[in-house]
C-alpha cells in the first residue's frame, strides 16, 4: 500500500503542470488570427483553467 501524498509534493507538481503550460499556450496563440480573439484568448484559457482547477481541487478532497 502507497502512503498518501504530502500536500508539498502535490504543490510542487501542480507548479510544475503549470510552468510547462505557459509555453504552449505562448505557440498557440501564435495560431489565433483576429486581434480581438488574441485579446480575448488569455482570458478564456485562464478561465476554463480556474474553473478546472476548483472542480479538480473539490473532488481531490472528497476522494482524500
Amino acid at each position: 500500500m502507497r502512503p498518501l501524498l504530502r500536500m508539498r509534493d502535490v504543490a510542487a507538481c501542480g507548479a510544475l503542470y503549470g510552468l510547462a503550460a505557459v509555453p504552449l499556450l505562448g505557440v498557440i496563440s501564435l495560431f489565433v488570427g483576429d486581434h480581438h480573439d488574441r485579446r480575448m484568448f488569455p482570458g478564456v484559457v485562464g478561465l476554463a483553467a480556474a474553473f478546472i482547477a476548483v472542480v479538480g481541487t473539490l473532488l481531490e478532497l472528497f476522494f482524500w
